[in-house]
């Protein structure tokens, strides 16, 4: 109880500076507890006597009133740069990476530019967080990267030259260090993407994530492109990949996109469609009967028609062959022209077609098979957890932007049988809290993905590629619910008997605890 009454006297600080909730909603939410709701400029004498004063009682031998005391530094906003020391200073190896978000947060809100060293523990932190909230195994919530772009944007604002300082880290490149690519100037976009690929080749088991792929993705130089395209038989991120490679296509990926037409959500088999139209025509069976396949299943009416009317389009360059089929029109009138298609396919390329049109169990059977070849008995659940992150499961179930259901308790509420099936066949069962949403938006775009916030104005979507979307109500043309899991297909592709026991073990140790210590409960914010 020592420490009392000094936080209280901090608080009452706090609270003669206006207390920490500002009036204007213009404050981004991460420096909600760090603003004061009146301009203080107004009152410079008495700021700067009290700015004078920190330095005589700060820091304190009491981590609570360090805190405080701290926040309202961050409401005065010093002018003393040996005071931004003694801030930096409590960020070390050893703290605790909430602590410094703190401290980083108070720290931008300093008016001053901060000098080299003071840049370099600034750049530093920012690094370190991810290595820090992985070794305690943190949660992050689907707000962690709002939040630590809003503290960054304001020290990038305040010292120019950050970006620069975190380019020298030697670790940085770690998958979480995307969200700081977006503020670095266009000079330092070849050593930034440099950095990533660096930890791509030399880290073991790097954890490659969606924002990675479109970051390398989008470079010119095709040997990051080629790093992207290995992680096509990762699939959770093929959907991914495939946007990634969209974008510019090359005729090496064609095989690519023809797979991304199945079973994947409209919009990704949408840019593969327009990847295959800015490549030359091809009479491959492989090809035309994929084509057709995607043809025949899309509806033929709202937001799916579109892609369909590409695809015949794409029919028509690669066979030149025309039914007559008429683009833009709904319903059912031109089923006609979809059986002249399928008889010429089926005519021309007899084989790939029934080769295509085989059982559409996709393996339950083979499925059920395996399960009973396997030692349940052996299960290595360390094992089980890096097949869980190579499969990259963790993004979905896991990460800070995790979509699909918690799974905590996941193996004592279903049989084995019943958890590998869903995981073979995502689509067969999906809760309605996990269906999906099309949205098409009045200049022709498609979306598809799970609605994650909602309002009056406007919608986010996140889609399979873990990319999210906002969509200003007035400009969407219609909206329509899916009975499909964003979860793909293939995550058990290639995996052995030894591997199910494993990744079962894993799953097993995921029990719901009661007795968490409060580091591991406490949520990243």
């Amino acid at each position: 109880m020592a420490n009392v009454y000094p936080a209280e006297c901090a608080r009452l600080l706090q609270l003669a500076l206006g207390d920490m909730m500002p009036a204007e909603d213009s404050v981004p939410e991460a420096f909600l507890g760090y603003t004061s709701r009146y301009d203080l400029s107004q009152n410079l004498p008495e700021m700067t006597l009290l700015n004078s004063k920190w330095m005589s009682i700060y820091p304190t031998s009491y981590e609570l009133v360090n805190l405080e005391l701290e926040r309202a530094m961050a409401m005065s906003q010093p002018l003393d740069t040996a005071l931004l020391d003694k801030v930096l200073a409590q960020i070390t190896a050893k703290s605790h990476p909430v602590a410094d978000i703190h401290r980083l947060i108070v720290a931008s809100r300093f008016q001053v530019t901060p000098t080299a060293a003071q840049r370099q523990i600034i750049a530093h932190a920012l690094v370190q967080l991810e290595p820090k909230i992985k070794v305690r195994k943190l949660p992050q919530d689907s707000d962690w990267d709002d939040r630590v772009t809003e503290m960054y944007t304001a020290l990038v604002k305040q010292d120019s030259e950050l970006t620069a300082a975190i380019l020298q880290e030697p670790d940085f490149g770690l998958p979480g260090h995307v969200i700081f690519a977006a503020l670095f100037q266009t000079e330092q976009f070849p050593a930034m993407a440099a950095a990533f690929v660096n930890k791509v080749k030399t880290v073991p088991d790097y954890q490659w994530s969606s924002d990675v792929v479109f970051l390398l993705g989008g470079s010119p130089d095709e040997s990051m492109r080629d790093l992207v395209r290995t992680q096509f038989d990762n699939f959770a991120l093929r959907n991914s990949v495939l946007i990634a490679l969209s974008e510019s296509p090359n005729p090496g990926d064609r095989d690519k996109f023809i797979e991304g037409l199945d079973n994947s959500p409209v919009d990704v088999m949408a840019e593969c469609v327009k990847a295959l139209l800015r490549l030359p025509p091809s009479d491959s069976a492989l090809e035309n009967v994929a084509l057709l396949r995607a043809f025949r299943k899309l509806s033929p009416v709202d937001q799916e028609r579109q892609v369909r009317d590409q695809l015949e389009e794409l029919l028509r360059l690669n066979l030149a062959q025309n039914f007559g089929y008429q683009a833009g029109h709904d319903g059912d009138v031109q089923t006609p022209i979809v059986e002249k298609w399928t008889a010429y396919i089926q005519q021309r390329f007899p084989d790939e077609y029934a080769r295509q049109s085989g059982s559409s169990l996709e393996g339950i059977e083979e499925l059920k098979q395996m399960l009973t070849q396997v030692d349940w008995s052996r299960g290595d659940a360390a094992h089980g957890e890096q097949i869980f992150a190579q499969r990259a499961c963790v993004q979905c179930h896991s990460a800070r932007r995790a979509l699909g259901p918690d799974l905590q308790g996941v193996a004592s509420r279903f049989s084995r049988e019943d958890l590998f099936t869903a995981i073979m066949l995502p689509n067969r069962d999906v809760s309605p809290r996990y269906q999906t949403t099309l949205i098409e938006t009045k200049d022709g775009r498609i979306f598809t993905g799970m609605v994650v916030y909602e309002a009056i104005d406007g919608v986010v979507i996140r889609n399979a590629a873990n990319q999210s979307f906002r969509i200003e109500m007035d400009q969407i043309e219609s909206l329509k619910p899916l009975s499909t899991s964003l979860m793909p297909n293939g995550l058990l592709k290639d995996l052995k008997p030894r591997d199910y026991a494993d990744l079962y073990a894993y799953l097993r140790t995921l029990k719901v605890s009661t007795a968490q210590s409060s580091d591991d409960r406490r949520v990243v914010e």
